[in-house]
Formats: structure tokens, sequence, C-alpha cells
């Protein structure tokens, strides 16, 4: 009997915990647009649009989706409207944006402007340093 008790209390723990860490890591999740949806929005709201270039096949794009997505990254995001581009699949924007290495960081205005640029892989630090 104390057994299933301990059990039970264990399971209860474990689903409040749940329950708490998903309601706050998707409070301020990113939402990854195409080029396109992001900049409509941005001039609709008057945002800047962040773009993170990018590759299917490249590890550290990846990374740094993942640093995108962390939970301060992301409130520091809320300001901007977020896209990602596949380079092999926007082959037009690689070239307008002169993308030569992945992953590449802009901070576009709603005009199109580049605003800020960097390239390679920032983690989470640098990134918000960077943004600000």
């Amino acid at each position: 009997m104390e057994v299933v008790m301990d059990i039970s209390r264990k399971l209860f723990v474990s689903c409040i915990f749940a329950l708490l860490f998903f309601s706050f890591s998707s409070a301020n999740a990113v939402e990854f647009l195409s080029y396109d949806d992001a900049l409509s929005i941005a001039r609709d709201e008057g945002k800047n649009v962040y773009v993170l270039f990018g590759g299917e096949n490249c590890p550290w794009c990846h990374k740094q989706k993942d640093v995108i997505v962390m939970p301060s990254v992301a409130e520091a995001l809320d300001d901007y409207v977020v896209c990602h581009v596949d380079i092999s699949e926007r082959k037009d924007l690689a070239s307008r944006y002169r993308v030569r290495t992945i992953p590449a960081s802009f901070v576009i205005d709603k005009d199109e402007k580049i605003e800020k640029r960097a390239v390679g892989y920032m983690d989470a630090t640098k990134f918000m340093f960077w943004l600000r």
C-alpha cells in the first residue's frame, strides 16, 4: 500500500512538473515563418524581421535554431517577426542578401533594408548581444 502511494505521489509531481514546463516553454514559442509571410506580417505590424539563412544538411544551422527557440532568446525576439530561409529552396534570397556562409543571421526592416547581419553560429549570449 505504501509503495502504491509513493508511486502515485511521484506520478502526480511529475505531471505537475511537466505541465508547468510546457506552459512556460510555450509562452515565448518561436514560430519560423516563410520569408514572404514574415515580410507581410512585418509590414502589417510595423516590425523588423529576423531572418535565419540555413540549410537542411548544416549542423550549425540546426544548432542556431536551437538557440533561437531558447526561452530567453525567444523572449528577446518578441519584437521581431522570425523566419527561416533554406538557401537551397530560396536561392534568389541567398543571392539578394549575398549569403555565402551559413548560418547567416539578418535583421531587416519592413522594406527589406538590412539593419544588421552576422555570419556563423552564435550561442545565446552572443546572439542576445548581437540582437541588441
